[in-house]
């Protein structure tokens, strides 16, 4: 399973981080984005800690919780 953030900004710029080791495009994930809107994606210091905590609780809370119920499977 693939989990995907997105990060909506003034202007409705947006960034795409992978918490698997490879993105969907099948590069190696790193902490860039490997998808963003404009010429070049930007980060607040205060980001690094946020996308490292999600990068962390992704995995495993979808590893626990099923993303869609299986009645709807």
């Amino acid at each position: 399973m693939r989990v995907f953030q997105v990060n909506v900004a003034y202007k409705s710029s947006w960034a795409l981080y992978s918490c698997d080791k490879t993105t969907p495009l099948g590069v190696a994930a790193g902490d860039a984005p490997y998808a963003f809107s404009g010429k070049r994606a930007t980060m607040d210091a205060n980001d690094v800690g946020i996308q490292k905590s999600l990068k962390k609780w992704g995995p495993d809370f979808f590893k626990a919780n099923a993303g869609v119920p299986d009645s709807k499977v």
